[in-house]
This record gives C-alpha cells, structure tokens and sequence, in this order.
C-alpha cells in the first residue's frame, strides 16, 4: 500500500517569465515531479492567456511529455500572436490522483525585426579622402532594440562582403535609435555601405545597400564659342563653354562666369573682372560632356574678356579655365549718350545738413549702351576728390556753406558726357536759444495751441463768477430774509438757545428730536409726533414757507445726526441767536433796478450753462430751509 500526501511540483519553466519570443510556434516546457508516486503523464494539461484580444483558452492535453531526472518534461508549441502580457498556465496529476496547477508563467511576443533606414551617405559622390558621414535610423517599437548591437560596413563594392562589421559603442536599449559615425574613404569609384541590429526579442536586421561613388578627378574644359579670331556685329553676344566630367557629373549651380569690359573698369578697376555670375543654361549633351551658355552685353572693340569657373557634384573644384577674348566690331556710328540730372525735391538751396536726392535716371544712350555715372560739386566732390556718388539716383547731403555748382558725368564706354550745371545754395542753419535750429521757431498756429487751455480755463472762471453774481442778485431782491449759511462761516446767524427747543406734543415739555419717548410724561413718540416735534421747533423761529430758501451746496447744511441726518438738539441750542431781518438784508447793499433787469435777462442764459457745465447742481432745487429735508432725488 502507498500513501502520497505531497502534491506535485513544477520548475524550470522555458521561456522564463517576462521573457520575449520571436517564434509564433516557440515552444514552451516546464518539468513536473513527485517524489513518492510520480507523475501521471496523461492527465497533463496546459492553457494560454491572449492579452490582444483578453481570451483565456479552455485546458488542453500535453501530448508532448518526456521522462526527465526529476520527473517529466511537459512541452507544448501553442500559436501566439505579436503583444505583451500573454501568459501560460499547466495542470497535472500524480499516480493517486492529487492534483496541482501551476502559477501562470507570463512572455512576450515580438516577431518583427528592426526596420533600419540609410539618412545620410548613400547616393551621394564624394571626394578622395575628403570625411563624410554615414548615419541611420532604426526602429522597433515593440521590444526595442539592444543598442550594443548596431554595427555597420563601408568600403569598396569590389569584396564588399567580406568587409568586417564596425560597432558604433552604444550601451542600452530603446525603441529607437540614431546612429552615426565619420569615415573618410580609401576608394575611388562605386562603393557600398550597410547598417544591422537586433532587437530584445532576438530578431536580427539588417539593411538595404547604400551606393557610395567617390570621385576624385576635377572637372576638364573642353570648348569655347565663339571663336576669339571672329568679330562680332552685334554687342549682344551669346556665348558657350563645354566641359566633361564622365565620374560625378556637374552640379547644376556650380558652374559660373565673369566678365571685364572697359565700361566695367570705372566700378571693377582696370582690367578687372565682375562678380561671379551663375550660367542660365546647363545640360548634359553626351555621357559626360556638358555645354552652358548665356548671352551678355558687350563693348565694341577687342577688350571684351570672359573667364568661367565650375565644380563637379562631387565638389571637386573650383576650375577655372583661361580668359576667352570677344571682339565687337560695329559699323554704325556710335553716339555719345545725353546727361540729365534732377534735384528731388526741387529748391534754390537748403540748410547745412540735409539731405537732397540727385537723380540722373533720365538719362540715356542712342544705341542702348549701358552708362556710369558720376556725380560732382565744385565746392565737394570735385573732379580729383571725391565723388559725391556713382549711381543713377543718390543721396547725398552737402555740409560746404555757400554755392554749390553740381553736375552731371555719364559714360558710355566711348564717350563722356556732363549735364548741365545746377545752382543750389547750402545756408547755415541758425539756433535759438537753446540750441533750437532756426528752422524749429514756433509760428501764430503753435502759440494759439498753447494758449487753449488758458482760454478754458478763463471762460469756465468768468462762467461761475457770472453764476454766483446772478445767484446773490436774486437772493438779495427776496423778502423773506437772509441767506443761509454753514456752522463757522462768516455771516452764519446765531440762534438763542429757546427759540430752538422742540417740545413734546402731549405735554407741552422740552424734548430732543432724537429721542423716542418723552423723558417727562413717558409718551412713546409715533412718526405724527415726531413731525409735530419738528414743526413746532421750525415755528418758533419764525419760518413759515415764506421763510424757505434754497441753500447753496450741500457742504452749507450744519452738522448731521447719524440717523435723521438733521441737525443734533444738542448742537442746535449751541448756536448762537441769528441776526434781525434788517440786519441781514443790510450786510449787502443791493444793486439798482436797472442792473438788475440787465442781470434778469442774463439768467435763462447763465442757467443754460450751468445746466451744462454743473449737472449736479440742479439737486439743490429740493432744499427746504423750514423742514431741514432734503426733498430731492437723493
């Protein structure tokens, strides 16, 4: 009789977990063993998790079990797709049928080798020893690639193949990567060049051939038309240059010309040659053979010089050939050209130190010949000195004070023309005081700008004090007393102390217009007597609705209670008994009649005004001197 208490155990599990396979059909193993009754093989089973589409398979038999050391060997080969996250998991029973289940054993799967692109180097003709650069991009977005592995090959297409593989010294992984390295050729002719790498996964890669052509021979001059023992009739001259160059080719902007002609000499020197010009024309006519040409102005007689220079796509160069001769022979008459100059703008004379434009466009030549110009002043610039400019239209600014006589010199290459002179006077420029230029004195117009705000100022001035004649006019015609004015300002009537004493309404004792119930009878006020309160100390002094008046400004009103926004009872008996009527009526003598019907017909217009100018104002309209209420918006 056995007896078996252990379960069965597995290890050794291939691939390790989180390892990444590039077979689609890897094969996977695992060993399982029981020490006391073995393992039966036929109830093995296995099941796999698909992370791209989250699909748990149902269990499957091990067909492939093999006896070990330690047990059996399950292997199975299940087809898994590209991703990461997939898992397997196994299942087995022993010979007394305990039964144990593996935990599951995660890999990754990358099928895909690393894609690897040639950027620089390939296509491209170099020079002989001359150091270039071969660089590539590789990619592998799913494992990544193991960096120490790229590596790359160079030299001549003749055993290309047996060149050994060159490291780049890169450590890491990634998903991507930029190699580069510089070479310097020891070829000449067709070369080729490579990049490999492998990814985590174990997918090698390697990449197309890049054609490399290393040129090492300069570019030849072959032919030049036309021909320097032939005239020409025409100034107008087209010419063309051949050259071969049967390796690399020409580059189509490197092929160049110069040109010394005697009208050039004036700009270039004598016996100098223009800038270099681009050819407008170049095409190849045979294998290696390529002809430019362009058509040029020249001058009449056997001083009309052309050099060329070019450089092969290689950038073998610059050749330069030797000077090719054109001679011009014309057979009509060659008329001098006409000289015609313009002040801009046009003007007698101009102060020291500015600018004037001398403008020589209109000028021009029979036979179309181009010109030179040169500009002059008898007083600086003069022929020998220093020109004031050599072009068709300048600017120039003339700092000699007095009268300068300034001209025109053109050229056609044979004959020398002068315009007719221009008078113009260069005066000093005078300064203020200051140090202010004449030519910055203030006229009328800037003074009556200044003087605007001024003239404001004294219209709104001359405004208010016409307001408040007109106001103290209609005051002082009234009746019913004097004005009335602000705590502390002069003319402020005193008030005695009993004639400002409110009483009570239910038994006839001094109380406050503030207090809320009467301190003698205990009466509680209601807002009637509180009314009544207030009219009877309006009534004892003496101002019925004859006496109302409208007050100036708010700011006259005597001091506020915080809550009535009246005058305190306490404050009111402060003040001091305001004068007799006679009294105040004499503090200011009133005007005759006369001034006052010319005042009275300047009211409406002084009201209009003040409407426009102090909206505000119009608020104090409500003012009831007999209430103390403001009867208003506010």
């Amino acid at each position: 009789m056995m007896i078996d208490l252990t379960r069965p155990t597995f290890q050794n599990f291939t691939p390790d977990d989180g390892e990444w396979v590039n077979d689609k059909y890897a094969e996977f193993s695992v060993v399982v063993g029981d020490s006391v009754s073995d393992i039966d093989g036929s109830s093995a089973m296995y099941r796999t998790y698909r992370s791209d589409s989250s699909e748990l398979t149902a269990w499957k038999y091990v067909f492939g079990v093999l006896n070990v050391f330690n047990g059996k060997q399950l292997i199975v080969q299940p087809s898994m797709p590209e991703g990461r996250g997939h898992y397997i998991q196994w299942s087995v029973s022993d010979n007394v049928g305990r039964e144990s289940t593996s935990e599951v054993s995660y890999f990754n799967v990358d099928l895909t080798p690393p894609s690897i692109d040639i950027v620089g180097g390939a296509g491209v003709r170099y020079v002989m020893r001359e150091t270039i650069t071969l660089s590539s991009e590789i990619q592998d977005p799913l494992s990544g690639i193991l960096f120490d592995t790229i590596e790359y090959r160079f030299g001549h297409a003749h055993g290309f193949y047996d060149l050994p593989w060159e490291s780049v010294g890169l450590t890491g992984q990634g998903a991507a990567a930029y190699p580069s390295v510089d070479v310097t050729p020891t070829f000449a002719g067709y070369g080729y060049l490579q990049w490999r790498a492998v990814d985590v996964a174990g997918n090698a890669a390697e990449s197309e051939l890049g054609t490399v052509y290393v040129d090492e021979n300069l570019p030849i001059f072959s032919t030049f038309e036309p021909n320097s023992s032939m005239p020409q009739r025409d100034r107008k001259v087209t010419v063309s240059v051949s050259v071969i160059e049967d390796e690399s080719g020409i580059d189509k902007d490197g092929m160049e010309m110069a040109v010394s002609t005697v009208s050039g000499w004036i700009s270039y020197g004598v016996g100098a040659y223009s800038p270099w010009i681009k050819m407008s024309s170049i095409e190849e006519v045979d294998v290696g053979l390529f002809r430019a040409e362009a058509t040029l102005t020249l001058d009449e007689g056997p001083f009309n010089l052309i050099k060329f220079r070019v450089r092969d796509r290689a950038g073998n160069g610059w050749v330069v050939s030797t000077p090719q001769r054109v001679e011009v022979e014309l057979f009509e008459e060659n008329l001098p050209p006409e000289a015609v100059m313009q002040l801009i703008p046009g003007a007698d004379f101009i102060l020291q130190g500015e600018f004037i434009t001398l403008d020589g466009s209109a000028s021009s030549d029979p036979e179309g010949l181009n010109l030179t110009y040169e500009w002059y002043s008898d007083m600086e610039g003069y022929p020998g000195e220093k020109l004031l400019g050599t072009s068709a239209r300048i600017e120039v600014e003339l700092t000699r004070i007095g009268v300068h006589h300034l001209w025109l010199e053109v050229s056609d290459g044979t004959f020398r023309v002068m315009s007719e002179p221009v008078l113009l006077q260069v005066m000093e420029a005078q300064e203020e005081e200051g140090g202010q230029p004449s030519g910055d004195e203030k006229g009328l117009g800037d003074y009556l700008v200044e003087l605007i705000p001024i003239m404001i100022l004294l219209v709104i001035i001359g405004i208010l004090i016409g307001v408040l004649i007109g106001a103290f006019i209609s005051r002082s015609r009234k009746d019913e007393g004097p004005v009335l004015v602000g705590p502390g300002e002069e003319g402020f009537p005193e008030v005695q102390t009993e004639l400002a004493k409110p009483l009570c309404p239910h038994c006839d004792e001094e109380v406050r217009v503030t207090d809320d119930y009467c301190m003698t009878c205990g009466a509680v006020f209601t807002n009637a007597d509180v009314k009544k309160i207030k009219r009877s100390a309006n009534r004892k002094r003496g101002s019925g609705k004859k006496g109302r008046k409208k007050r100036p400004s708010v700011e006259e009103v005597p001091m506020e209670d915080s809550v009535t926004e009246l005058p305190r009872d306490d404050q009111v008996l402060e003040m001091e008994e305001p004068p007799e009527q006679d009294e105040a009526l004499e503090m200011e003598e009133p005007p005759d009649e006369e001034e006052l019907v010319e005042f009275e017909e300047e009211i409406p217009e002084m009201d209009e005004v003040m409407e426009n100018q102090f909206p505000e104002m119009e608020d104090l309209e409500g003012w009831d001197e007999d209430d103390l209420e403001w009867e208003g918006d506010q």
